[in-house]
């Protein structure tokens, strides 16, 4: 039994988390879908209807890990994340995915720490931690998701002003930490050329393979316009097959 909660706030647009639903099934990964059919104002409001749900769901598994819904693959098993987690990052810290491109923000490259990494910047799409990590940090960060500012624009935005300021006031022991490493998770993104044209990924006909962090990432993450996931969709089905049961997705 997987020792880790997954879940995701539900998009309106069908067509995009079909996939995401499928490779679920393919893993055996029963995900919680908060926040069902409510039209969001703001972007930010992906992390308002986390927090709502969390408060509202009793989670008995030890970690969380919550993710987007439109453009996200899983690839490798709970287990295996949960082992990665375990064995390559501090407990107490929530770790997001991290990618090549400074967004929203470009200015702030040159604040962020690392500077010798290539996958430095934080992405919000993927995050994981220890549930009382995970739901700490959320609480703590909730007032600013609920406060519009037409500044910040997207919950990436608010994120990134979360992560430099905590790692201003608390260098090492900030509660926010990246996957530098792409131990878990993977963004399929390069500013420069394009999300189908990160030359740092090896792609075979049952796996797929950083070359840079000499990992096989768990999660991939394909913000932007789509050309990608159909190139990792082939390899998912190729390594575990066609789908044979459906799983059950709990909405709330």
């Amino acid at each position: 039994m997987s020792n880790i909660f997954v879940c995701w706030v539900e998009s309106d647009n069908k067509l995009y988390d079909k996939k995401l639903y499928q490779s679920c099934e393919r893993l055996n990964i029963n995900p919680t879908v908060f926040g069902r059919y409510i039209k969001w104002k703001k972007p930010v409001d992906k992390i308002v209807i986390l927090k709502e749900g969390l408060d509202t769901t009793n989670i008995k598994e030890d970690y969380i890990l919550f993710i987007d819904s439109r453009d996200v693959l899983f690839y490798k098993g709970l287990e295996e994340i949960e082992k990665r987690f375990t064995e390559n990052f501090t407990e107490s810290k929530v770790i997001f995915n991290a990618e090549t491109n400074c967004y929203p923000f470009d200015s702030l490259e040159d604040s962020y720490p690392n500077p010798k990494e290539k996958y430095r910047f934080l992405n919000s799409g993927m995050m994981i931690g220890k549930k009382d990590s995970f739901i700490k940090l959320i609480n703590e960060v909730y007032p600013l998701f609920v406060k519009e500012d037409s500044e910040l624009g997207s919950d990436q935005g608010v994120w990134t002003k979360i992560f430099l300021k905590y790692d201003e006031k608390y260098g090492n022991d900030n509660p926010i930490g990246l996957d530098y490493d792409c131990k878990i998770f993977q963004v399929l993104w390069d500013e420069h050329y394009g999300r189908s044209a990160n030359f740092d990924i090896i792609y075979n006909s049952k796996y797929i393979y950083n070359r840079r962090t000499n990992t096989e990432p768990c999660i991939f993450h394909m913000p932007g316009p789509t050309t990608t996931d159909s190139q990792v969709w082939k390899i998912i089905n190729n390594r575990y097959g066609m789908r044979k049961k459906r799983v059950v997705f709990e909405h709330i």
